[in-house]
């Protein structure tokens, strides 16, 4: 891969920028294909706080290198070939800092982010890395998610997976093998999917072929086997194909009883075959089905508030109202303590709000209940 030529050094010049900041030993990867219209809110958002925005293209046809360039002559070109964990791993090549931070063209580091990164930021020896906050928005949605999105430049620290790719697990591994840090920050990144795709059945069709592309490769592990196969499932079934979603999830269902714990519990999305089949059980009215499923997965992940919130459901059918108002107890307590699974993506405003509408019903139910 060559470096595009371009205007500007290759650490970036405080030109403009306030005396007060003082950039930190941070490259800023930021990853995109044809993203004129996108890549220089992104860019501005973090180059006042980084010394170095690397870019890697993807084969963009549009003006999105150009725009690149008045920022950056770190822009390299990726050959795509349905790998965004490979894709990302060339930031790797060629970042000179100390940390790395990782974005998409159609995510901004919020304003409220910008205070945080001072000096004293950065400054905790026993740190790998810092868990983000990320903020995904899609039209009138919007759900949170923490990602490790900051890291130490090491050999030993790669992505994986051609989907969803993550450096979570080597991070986790290098913490352990250096008994290192993973630290929850309070930086915060806006995912404007809508800005990327016109509806979500564009997104989940692109995500259909990678996964079927990462399924191509027949020396897979089983696990992410089983999670390229649970990532093809959950986009067949939000396009409509019921059926063939059924049966891969199934699959995957399958596949996750055959692994230990552990292994499940370091996979938030081993989550979704639970629900999937609890709401396939309760729209049929089977509601001990549901709950065998359910209890099964609150059993993996007991501090997952998703599966929390679907289980006090199941519960409150059953009418098991006290068991419902104990658990909607524990999702309260999780979260007042910060003691739930922050790998999950979660909608703290559909949690919040189905909680407070089951808790008041059960009460009633179970107050009703009571001798006099």
């Amino acid at each position: 891969m060559k470096q595009s030529r371009g205007r500007g050094n290759n650490i970036i010049k405080p030109t403009n920028t306030p005396k007060t900041i003082q950039r930190l030993d941070i490259s800023a990867c930021i990853l995109a294909k044809n993203d004129e219209n996108l890549i220089e809110d992104c860019i501005k958002s973090i180059k006042d706080y980084v010394k170095e925005i690397i870019v890697v293209d993807l084969g963009s046809t549009d003006a999105t290198v150009t725009i690149a360039r008045e920022y950056t002559s770190r822009i390299y070109r990726h050959i795509w070939n349905n790998d965004y964990g490979d894709a990302r791993n060339t930031f790797l090549k060629y970042v000179s800092q100390d940390w790395v931070f990782y974005m998409d063209a159609h995510e901004r580091l919020t304003p409220d982010s910008h205070k945080l990164l001072t000096p004293e930021f950065l400054d905790k020896k026993n740190a790998v890395a810092y868990m983000v906050k990320v903020n995904e928005m899609f039209q009138d949605k919007e759900v949170e998610i923490y990602s490790c999105r900051l890291f130490r430049r090491t050999k030993d620290i790669r992505f994986k997976w051609v989907i969803h790719e993550s450096v979570t697990d080597d991070v986790q591994k290098v913490a352990r093998k250096e008994n290192l840090d993973i630290v929850r920050s309070e930086l915060e990144i806006n995912r404007y999917n809508y800005l990327r795709y016109f509806d979500e059945s564009e997104l989940h069709m692109e995500l259909i072929t990678i996964a079927r592309h990462g399924l191509e490769n027949a020396k897979l592990e089983a696990s992410i086997k089983a999670f390229y196969k649970l990532c093809l499932g959950l986009s067949l079934n939000a396009i409509g194909e019921k059926e063939d979603a059924e049966e891969e999830i199934a699959e995957v269902l399958e596949e996750i009883r055959k692994m230990d714990t552990k292994t499940v519990s370091s996979i938030p999305l081993f989550i979704q075959p639970f629900i999937f089949f609890a709401f396939k059980y309760s729209k049929q009215e089977k509601y001990e089905e549901a709950y065998k499923i359910m209890e099964e997965g609150v059993n993996i992940y007991p501090n997952s508030l998703t599966m929390l919130i679907r289980y006090c459901e199941v519960l409150f059918a059953l009418n098991r109202y006290k068991d419902c108002l104990d658990h909607i107890a524990k999702i309260k307590m999780l979260e007042k303590d910060e003691k739930f699974y922050q790998l999950e993506p979660m909608d703290f405003t559909f949690i919040h709000r189905l909680s407070n509408k089951l808790e008041n019903l059960a009460y009633d139910r179970y107050e009703a209940l009571l001798p006099e």
